[in-house]
Order: structure tokens, then sequence, then C-alpha cells
């Protein structure tokens, strides 16, 4: 028998999952803590991860009791725009992660927007200027710690996006690469011809930075060392964590969408072989994967979707757990209570990187279970703004939606985005679909993914009169929010 891993380093939590076959046969996951020092400030520590992957396939091991030399492959995804630095001696990291979440370079970005050439980083990147993306944060280190910054560039510490340190881990320092999706989430990269480009190194003001080699998804990164596992395992391929939602979605046609549920939420839509990025859209034009030839989506990017739950529970203390905060909220109950999520900035159609939110229409009839529905409301309201964005982006007719991520398992979540997409659906229960995508791509096969799915049909009730209606006056507020 021949086995596959799949590893899913994520935002908050690490998976590795053991496949035979269609089978899969031992999976384990390990949690890890989000930091905001400050207002905006995002970071995780690099290290944890790494150990947390050894920890999990150790553990899917030992769960399935299978000989390490039966695994043929190894594929990575992980979160994108995240960047680490690290001693290229004693692999000790200078910083901790800065993760994609991040806006410590928002400040900077409002401050210096009319010194960038923004046509020219949309046209060649697909994406936009925002503090998401890892140059704008790379150019905030070298500004604030200028000493770090020379020794990226005299080679004495290394830089890269968390595929570059993990693989560099993994390999004991012998491979020091990242590839294409990654890299195409940086704004440094050209997403068209795959490769760093001069120009844009330049506009951020990085002339002398040395970069990893960039490589195809599927391609040869190296074995992990021996001294983990007793014996080596190839690493066949390594992707971005959304890129590896599609993957697994087998959103593999052009006009194929998914929608991941996560910490935020992202719609991928499949082009196939076109890339037409289109400035100030707010829509993003990406790379989905490089295998024999490129195939690019177009991207809605939604910064708080799960996220913005937790808050709730965690923060605002209007629930004890999910469970609480979803019975809370299933009795559809109208109101005029509205919110918006801008605790970390907003994403598709507005690209705000203001970090206060908002509750608007409190009185003294509200009560719990008001807020806890708007928060799932919002959830909705934001996933339509950038779906309705994407639909006139793209101009491509979308053949078959799919959801995934852990909130698609929510009956709160499945009938409010069946009012607001207006349009049948199919959803997974399966909470794997990236650690399976990134399999796949190790495996170079698509014989794992066939797996039943079950849909959700539209229905055009009272409540979804109700909810698109109450969508536009929170569409409404939202755009004057952040035109203020």
């Amino acid at each position: 028998m021949i086995y596959h891993l799949g590893v899913d380093q994520g935002t908050t939590n690490t998976k590795v999952v053991l496949y035979n076959g269609k089978r899969v046969v031992s999976k384990a996951t390990k949690g890890i803590q989000i930091k905001i020092t400050k207002q905006g400030w995002v970071e995780q520590d690099p290290v944890v991860m790494v150990k947390n992957i050894i920890y999990c396939i150790k553990q899917v091991i030992k769960i399935s009791g299978v000989s390490i030399n039966k695994i043929e492959s190894v594929g990575i995804a992980n979160q994108t725009e995240t960047f680490v630095v690290w001693d290229k001696n004693n692999g000790k990291p200078i910083l901790p992660a800065v993760s994609w979440q991040c806006k410590r370079s928002a400040d900077l970005l409002i401050k210096n927007k009319s010194k960038f050439n923004l046509e020219e980083i949309n046209k060649k990147t697909g994406l936009n200027l925002d503090p998401t993306f890892t140059a704008t944060k790379i150019l905030w280190l070298k500004i604030n710690y200028p000493q770090i910054y020379n020794k990226i560039v005299n080679n004495k510490y290394l830089i890269g996006t968390l595929d570059t340190w993990i693989i560099w881990n993994l390999t004991k320092g012998k491979i020091y690469s990242t590839d294409a999706s990654n890299a195409s989430r940086t704004l440094l990269c050209n997403t068209k011809l795959q490769e760093w480009d001069k120009s844009l190194i330049n506009q951020f003001q990085l002339k002398k930075i040395i970069l990893p080699k960039i490589k195809k998804n599927y391609d040869n990164f190296g074995k992990i060392d021996k001294s983990f596992f007793g014996s080596e395992i190839n690493i066949t391929a390594s992707i971005g964590d959304q890129q590896a939602s599609l993957f697994g979605n087998e959103c593999l046609k052009t006009g194929d969408l998914k929608i991941t549920l996560g910490t935020g939420a992202f719609l991928w839509l499949n082009k196939g072989s076109k890339f037409l990025p289109k400035n100030n859209s707010g829509c993003l034009e990406t790379l989905a994967w490089l295998i024999d030839k490129p195939v690019y989506a177009s991207e809605g990017f939604v910064i708080m979707a799960g996220a913005l739950l937790d808050y709730f529970i965690k923060k605002l203390k209007y629930a004890n757990n999910f469970k609480n905060l979803e019975k809370k909220s299933s009795s559809f109950k109208k109101n005029n209570i509205f919110t918006i999520p801008s605790f970390l900035g907003l994403g598709t159609p507005w690209w705000s990187t203001k970090t206060n939110g908002k509750i608007y229409g409190l009185s003294s009839n509200t009560n719990d279970d008001d807020v806890c529905l708007s928060a799932f409301e919002t959830v909705g309201f934001q996933i339509k703004a950038a779906l309705d964005a994407l639909k006139k982006h793209s101009n491509i007719n979308i053949k078959k939606i799919n959801i995934d991520g852990k909130l698609s398992s929510s009956s709160v979540m499945r009938k409010i985005l069946s009012s607001l997409i207006c349009k049948d659906f199919y959803f997974s229960d399966n909470s794997d679909i990236t650690a399976m995508g990134s399999a796949l791509l190790a495996s170079k096969s698509i014989s794992l993914s066939k797996k039943k799915r079950s849909q959700c049909f539209f229905d055009k009730d009272d409540n979804h009169e109700y909810l698109i209606n109450k969508y536009y006056k929170w569409k409404k507020l939202t755009d004057e929010y952040v035109d203020l």
C-alpha cells in the first residue's frame, strides 16, 4: 500500500491527514495561538508551527501504525502572506511570524501611496496595495528595523513566507525555496511569468533583498530529514491554503467557485488560463497553481468570518461557545441590528484599513439573541458583497459553488447563505479539504477526492426577502463608514 500525507498549516491550527487511496487513515490537529500585540498587529510563533507539524505527523503515524517507508509523499499547504525572518546559521527566528491579518504597514501605505505605481502592481501581480500582502510588511520592517534588514541583504538572515520557513526546517536547511502560489501573494512576483520582478522589488525599496527560488507547486522540495521520524519523506508539493482548498474542492474547470468559511472567508473562482487583472475592481486576480501550466483564479476576500463569531464569543461574551451562539441565533427573528466588522479592516470590495468596528441599531428592545444573529448575518453580508463584486469582475458564468470550512456545517450559516446567494450550492462536512488538496497535489492524482457532497437548495421565502433588504441597508452603512 502507498500512503500520502497532507499538511495544512492554517491560522488557528496545524492539521495533518494520512491518506491511502480514497481513504483517510488517520489525522491529527494541534492549535496555535494568535497574538494581537497592538491595535491591528497580528503575530504567531513560527517555531510552534514547525513543532506542531512534527507532532501531528508523529501522531498520525502512531494512530495508523503505518511504516514511514510506506509514505510516498507529503504535500504542504500554508496560510499565505505571513512571513518569517530567521538566522541562517542557527535557524532561530529573529521576529515572530508577521501574520497575513496584520495591519502594521497600514499607516505607512496611506502616507506613501502616491509614491507607488499602483497600475504596475495590479497589472503584474493581480493584487492591490494593501497591508495584507507581504512586501508592504517587509518595507515596514526595513524602515523600523534597518539592522535586521541589513543582515537579510548580507545573507546572514533568511526571509520567507511560511512555506519557505517550514520546508527549510523540515529539510534541516537544505532547501530554501518557495512555491509559485505563495510567491504570487507577496507583491514582489510577476504572477503571469511566475518570477521575482525587479521593478516591483524596487518599488518597495528592497533592491538588494535575497529571496528564495520559486518552484512549481508539484516539484522537488527535498526530503523531510530522517532525524525527525527515522526515515526520509519526499516533499513533492507546496501550495497556499486557499489554492489547496480550490484543488481539494475539485474546482478544476473554468467557472468553478469555492467559498471557504474559516478564520476569514475566501471566494475563489477558477479562471483557467486567463489572467486579467482589473485595477480598483475590489477583487484580486491570482495564481491558483502551477503544475504543467499555470491556472489562475479571481478572489473575493473577507477578513473576518469565523474570527468575527469568535470575537462575539470570547471578547463580547455573548455566548459560552459556538453551539451556544448558534442556538441563540437560530430563531431568525427580524431586527435592525447592523454590525460593521472592520476590527482588522475590510476586504472585498472595500479594501479599507480602518480598524474600528461598529454596531448600529441598538434599542431598549435589543437582546442577546438579536446581536448574536447579527454576527451570523454579517458574515453572510460580507460574502454576498464579495460574491457580487466577483461576478462583476470576472464576467464568467459560475457553473457550480462548493462551500467548505468549519462554518459550512452550521445550519444557521447555511440558511443565511442560501437566502443571500440565491442559488443552489454544495457544502461539505469534510473539514480536511485543504490538507486533502495538498495531498492530492503531492500524489499528482485526483483519486483521493471522490467524496459525496450535500446540496443546499435555494428557497425564495420570506426570510430571503428580509435578508436581501437588510443586506442593502447594511451595504449602504458600510460604504458610508468606509468613506468617512
